[in-house]
């Protein structure tokens, strides 16, 4: 099937550029590039604007989690110290894990998709880049897919890391410390936070 194929588009004879369709294909190459050029700008000004919000000191601390990620992060979550809690985050973008339970029954269900969709996705994206390049976030996410007792399926298990990911930003930001891989990993306990 794919020899026919092949050899049926080598046999097609070429046909002669229209000076409409070159006018076409120029104007979408700068439709294109006008619109990464506005790329550019928006992520300026977001880091710009991520700066000034004091939360600039965030960049690179942790690897793998890009500038613009972050901001986009933190700008669809807003001020995370006005949290109580670290959960209120995975809560706010409904990536948190439900539970059905009746009677005596209880059984694990999906996330609540009650929050922020696209707060869920980006923090998602950047879960599944975590897991790929920072050591403690792949850890983590190898140790859900391979558990012995009610492994994870991987979709469900970048959304834990998504939400580890959640919790893990606002205790940088609230409590203004500097990532510690051995805290992210539970091998020391963090100094508690000040209410």
């Amino acid at each position: 099937m794919t020899d026919r194929l092949h050899g049926t588009a080598r046999n097609v004879q070429p046909v002669p550029e229209t000076a409409g369709a070159a006018l076409r294909w120029r104007l979408a190459a700068e439709r294109i590039a006008l619109a990464d050029a506005a790329v550019v700008v928006l992520d300026t000004r977001l880091l710009a604007l991520l700066e000034s919000t004091g939360y600039g000191r965030l960049r690179g601390q942790i690897r793998g989690l890009g500038d613009v990620t972050l901001a986009n992060l933190l700008a669809l979550t807003g001020d995370p110290a006005r949290f109580d809690d670290a959960r209120c985050l995975p809560k706010l973008a409904g990536s948190n894990p439900t539970e059905r339970s009746s009677g005596e029954r209880s059984a694990p269900g999906g996330i609540t998709r009650r929050g922020r969709p696209v707060l869920r996705l980006v923090a998602y994206q950047a879960a599944v880049n975590l897991v790929r390049h920072h050591p403690d976030f792949q850890a983590r996410f190898e140790a859900l897919v391979h558990r012995p007792v009610r492994p994870l399926a991987k979709p469900a298990a970048y959304i834990a890391v998504a939400n580890k990911l959640l919790r893990t930003l606002w205790v940088l930001a609230v409590s203004g410390a500097d990532y510690r891989s051995e805290v992210a990993r539970g091998e020391v306990r963090p100094a508690p936070i000040a209410a």
